[in-house]
């Protein structure tokens, strides 16, 4: 049962993510991208914001298909390096996967507990995004920490 709503959730995902695609949404936000005179530090936490957004009405296979073809390379232009980019963008995935209504994980859990509402779900989770989105706030203001052990390599 709980395979079966997985199932039907990414396959709902999927096509969403493709009438996305076809009605031109990505160029679209990568013009708007363009088009403001915004400081390096806001693209970033517009990035966040669009992640955990999308991230209730996507899950996050989708999410990355639709967005690091415009993300990635706006990073690039703003002089970021791309490591961390992809673990700014990887914890907001994971963050984003917990947001309600249709947050995975969310229904991962509501399918494992039986007898749980989304409400008493997402409420429970509510601790874990904090703690989520203060490591992302961790990792924009300091990213050494994140590229600490890739400089050694």
């Amino acid at each position: 049962r709980t395979t079966a709503m997985l199932l039907a959730l990414l396959i709902g995902s999927l096509l969403f993510a493709n009438f996305i695609n076809v009605a031109r949404v990505p160029n679209e936000i990568a013009d708007w991208f363009a088009s403001i005179n915004a400081t390096p530090i806001m693209v970033v936490v517009v990035c966040i914001a669009v992640y955990i957004l999308l991230g209730c009405i996507l899950e996050s296979i989708s999410m990355m298909l639709l967005t690091v073809p415009i993300f990635y390379p706006i990073a690039q232009a703003l002089g970021y390096d791309l490591i961390w980019f992809s673990l700014i963008v990887l914890m907001s995935l994971e963050m984003s996967a917990t947001t309600p209504p249709f947050g995975l994980l969310l229904y991962i859990m509501m399918g494992m507990v039986r007898g749980t509402t989304l409400f008493e779900v997402a409420s429970y989770a509510i601790p874990f995004l904090f703690c989520d989105l203060i490591l992302i706030i961790i990792l924009v203001l300091a990213p050494g920490i994140a590229l600490y052990l890739p400089s050694l390599m």
